[in-house]
C-alpha cells in the first residue's frame, strides 16, 4: 500500500494507498467480486458480502478444502476493514466483496488449481447480476476460452471494469485473463 522499503522493498514502488485514503476509502455500492478458491465469509477483518461457488462443491464462496486459502488473501488486498484493530487494511475497505468461487485448489497445496471455462462465464454473469462494478481475477489460466473472452466483453459493455493477474512480474506476456482487451 505504501511502500517505505519495510521488507527489503523499493521505496515508493507501491499503490500510494495514503493518498487514495484523502479521497475515498471505497463505498458499500462498489461491490468488488474476486474470483478465485473461495474467500472466508465469516473473517473478522473482511467487508464481506455473501458470495456464490460455481465449482458444483456447494461452498456458497467460502474455501471448501484445506488448500483454498488465495482467495481470502486476495479479498483482504481489497477490502480488510480499516481501524478495527485487526490485521491488515484493504485498498477499498468500504467495499464489499463478492466471494465468486471459480477455482478449486488441488492437494497438496502447492498453490495449483482446476477450473473450467463454463464456471468463469457463470461467475461473471451472477457477479454483473449482483451489482458488482469491479472484477478480481488473480489466476492464470493454463487455456483459452471464447466464451470467457465474450462474457468479460459482455459484462465491460454493461460498466463492469475487470482486472485481473499479469503473471506476477515472472512470465514474459501478459497471462491470461489479463490478455482480453477489456482486462486491466
Amino acid at each position: 500500500m505504501q511502500n517505505t522499503g519495510q521488507f527489503g522493498g523499493t521505496v515508493d514502488m507501491d499503490m500510494d494507498a495514503d493518498l487514495a485514503w484523502d479521497i475515498t476509502t471505497g463505498a458499500a455500492a462498489i461491490q468488488v467480486a474476486v474470483l478465485d478458491v473461495g474467500v472466508q465469509q465469516a473473517h473478522p477483518d473482511l467487508n464481506i458480502a455473501p458470495g456464490e461457488d460455481f465449482t458444483g462443491q456447494n461452498g456458497g464462496g467460502d474455501p471448501v478444502n484445506s488448500c483454498d486459502n488465495h482467495g481470502t488473501a486476495v479479498a483482504g488486498c481489497v477490502s480488510a476493514i480499516l481501524g478495527n484493530a485487526l490485521g491488515t487494511v484493504g485498498i477499498a475497505p468500504g467495499c464489499p466483496v463478492l466471494s465468486v468461487r471459480t477455482f478449486v485448489s488441488t492437494s497438496p497445496c502447492n498453490g495449483g488449481w482446476t477450473s473450467v471455462a463454463s464456471w468463469t462465464v457463470n461467475a461473471l454473469a451472477w457477479a454483473q447480476l449482483q451489482g458488482a462494478r469491479v472484477t478480481n481475477n488473480s489466476n492464470a489460466y493454463g487455456f483459452t476460452s471464447a466464451a470467457i473472452d465474450a462474457q468479460y466483453q459482455a459484462s465491460w459493455n454493461a460498466g463492469v471494469v475487470h482486472f485481473a493477474s499479469a503473471g506476477n512480474g515472472s512470465a514474459t506476456q501478459l497471462s491470461y485473463p489479463a490478455s482480453i482487451p477489456v482486462v486491466n
